[in-house]
């Protein structure tokens, strides 16, 4: 699947192919309507039987669902549309105990058999909201629709309307982005009832389906029709009000680095699979570190949107697997890429200095624990950039150490996590229910352990005993990478009417501004710069060869009681490292050591970038 264009087509794209899909879409609807409509006249306007029906007529009204607004990529691809569809609506008054009722329903099911019959009669009797026509089935087939016309007296009180029906047409790219469509959930009907959808009509339940509802839904029509004493059709009066396309999305995804981001988490989680360790999920997101805008956003296992318009039955065990959205749902320890929040905060309040160096034997000592380097040899002298550079935890804990000015009370332990605490949230991490301001429902917070033991002082340092989510490590490495900007990430660039016509932007914005001077900051990017740079450094052996440079962290934390097993796997980074223009952060559950674990992730999402820029 290739998503690239030339500049002279992506322009005119985007010019033109808005327009063009609303005008074909709803004419080719209108046009379909109007057929159907014209068959039912000529047909049951036949024989003196039917004119006599004719005699007791009346008028009814018969919803026309409004096409949903579509979704594009930041290029103009499409990526999700409404196609025009036949459903069977029924009309009739018969009573469930009346046997036409049941002859009906049995007939109904003859021609739809994926229908049971006992489903047939319940949407039969469905309690109507707006009208007295109750949707029986959607996606008729052609010979379907034939014969019911053709045998219409056999199908009593039942007419056929064109209605729009979802569409995803890259099936699970950018999934968990865009979202899917269900039936309206039950204790949600009242609020639904007083925006006047139909019972049966579907919402976005996820994703931008469900975060962009208001925008997307459009406004449903009614047809007025003069119908005999059956309720079958014989005039048709017009739409009053005609149905309204709903708002255009165009997103920040691209679709080709979308592409490239799934493909490579699913590669690296059966690979990983293969060598025997349990990973099962994983998760990505990668931004521009200055604007907020999501590039694209992968969670894995990933699912079809379009299984919900087909039929999510036959899709059960694939869905309950890849439900959860990893990327703003998922809860992981950072890890090491903790450190350079731990060194910001440490030099802000004049815990340590550039100039500031420890001796590592290969462990640390305090109140009678001992706490191992992961690099049992040790390190010798360290100093700040070469603490992150090789992710040396023992310069960190001594951090943790001077932080609480080597007092293991309740106060100084209390004082130490609320300034660890105070950075973090300045920087994104475990925001309470705001979170990063994401545009996507769903949005977890995290949070940091605290049991009041001195070794808590040392895991937080060291990233241990907290939890984020993806998109928070990738608001936390922004700011880094900007000089102290958070920003808010968002998924949706601008919403466009049904004319073409620019609803709503959504500019940069600025959440708040760090209290981190700018010298502490660029010696954290300096460090950050060497762990890719150095030899040394625990991201060198991914980017070797790259053509482009990277400042980055990894983390590796440990879960349970098998090391380089269970544990997970983090990368945060942006590049170029002088000029960042994205920021990525890869999350692997059980992936081991991180340059084994998200190191081939990192590479070829990096790779993808710089060989197709974002504009």
């Amino acid at each position: 699947m290739s998503f690239l264009k030339t500049d002279q087509q992506q322009d005119s794209a985007g010019k033109t192919l808005t327009g063009r899909m609303n005008l074909l879409f709803l004419l080719l609807f209108l046009l379909l309507s109007a057929l159907v409509v014209r068959l039912s006249f000529v047909q049951l306007t036949k024989g003196e039987s039917y004119r006599a029906l004719a005699a007791a007529s009346h008028l009814d009204q018969m919803p026309i669902p409004a096409p949903r607004g579509f979704i594009y990529d930041r290029n103009k691809t499409l990526l999700v549309s409404d196609t025009p569809s036949f459903t069977l609506m029924y009309s009739g008054t018969f009573h469930k105990t009346d046997p036409k009722f049941q002859t009906l329903a049995n007939r109904i099911h003859q021609l739809i058999p994926q229908i049971s019959t006992t489903e047939i009669e319940k949407r039969m009797t469905a309690n109507p909201w707006v009208s007295v026509s109750h949707r029986i089935a959607t996606g008729l087939t052609d010979q379907q629709v034939s014969f019911i016309r053709e045998h219409q007296d056999q199908f009593p009180g039942c007419n056929i309307i064109i209605e729009p029906v979802r569409k995803y047409l890259y099936g699970d790219l950018a999934g968990h982005v865009i979202g899917y469509l269900n039936s309206i959930p039950a204790n949600q009907v009242a609020h639904y009832k007083k925006l006047h959808y139909q019972e049966d009509d579907k919402v976005g339940l996820a994703g931008v389906e469900m975060q962009y509802e208001s925008y997307l839904h459009g406004q449903n029509g009614k047809l007025t029709v003069e119908v005999d004493n059956q309720n079958h059709i014989i005039k048709n009066l017009g739409l009053d009000p005609p149905p309204t396309k709903g708002d255009d999305l165009i997103l920040n995804i691209d679709a080709g680095l979308q592409q490239t981001m799934q493909d490579a988490l699913k590669t690296q989680v059966l690979a990983l699979q293969k060598m025997g360790r349990p990973a099962k999920n994983a998760a990505a997101v990668a931004m521009n570190p200055n604007t907020g805008e999501v590039y694209a956003m992968a969670s894995y296992p990933s699912f079809n949107p379009q299984w919900f318009i087909d039929g999510i039955n036959k899709h059960v065990a694939q869905w309950q697997a890849s439900q959860n959205n990893w990327a703003i749902q998922g809860l992981f320890p950072p890890g090491s890429t903790e450190k350079p929040l731990t060194a910001v905060a440490a030099l802000q309040d004049g815990v340590i200095n550039a100039s500031t160096i420890f001796f590592d034997p290969g462990y640390f000592i305090w109140d009678g624990q001992r706490f191992n380097n992961w690099w049992l040899s040790g390190n010798g002298k360290v100093n700040l950039i070469r603490a992150l550079a090789l992710s040396n935890d023992t310069y960190f804990y001594k951090v943790a150490y001077h932080y609480a000015k080597g007092l293991d009370g309740p106060t100084a332990h209390k004082y130490v996590m609320d300034r660890l605490r105070y950075y973090q949230r300045a920087f994104g991490l475990g925001v309470p229910k705001t979170g990063t301001g994401i545009d996507l429902p769903y949005e977890a917070s995290g949070f940091m352990y605290d049991n009041g033991n001195p070794g808590d002082l040392l895991f937080a340092s060291i990233g241990q005993e907290e939890e984020f989510t993806p998109i928070s490590l990738a608001q936390y490495v922004s700011t880094i990478a900007n000089g102290g900007k958070r920003m808010e990430p968002h998924i949706v660039k601008e919403i466009v009417d049904p004319n073409g016509h620019v609803v709503k932007t959504f500019p940069p914005k600025v959440l708040n501004t760090v209290p981190v001077s700018q010298a502490n900051i660029k010696l954290v990017q300096e460090g950050m710069q060497q762990v890719v740079a150095s030899p040394e450094g625990t991201a060198h052996s991914i980017f070797v060869g790259a053509n482009y440079t990277v400042a980055a962290k990894t983390g590796t934390a440990q879960v349970g009681m098998q090391p380089n097993n269970n544990d997970t796997s983090v990368f945060i980074g942006y590049a170029p490292a002088d000029h960042p223009q994205i920021a990525l952060v890869v999350v692997i559950p059980s992936g081991g050591e991180s340059w084994t674990g998200i190191g081939p992730v990192s590479r070829k999402i990096m790779d993808y970038y710089f060989a197709h820029p974002i504009k």
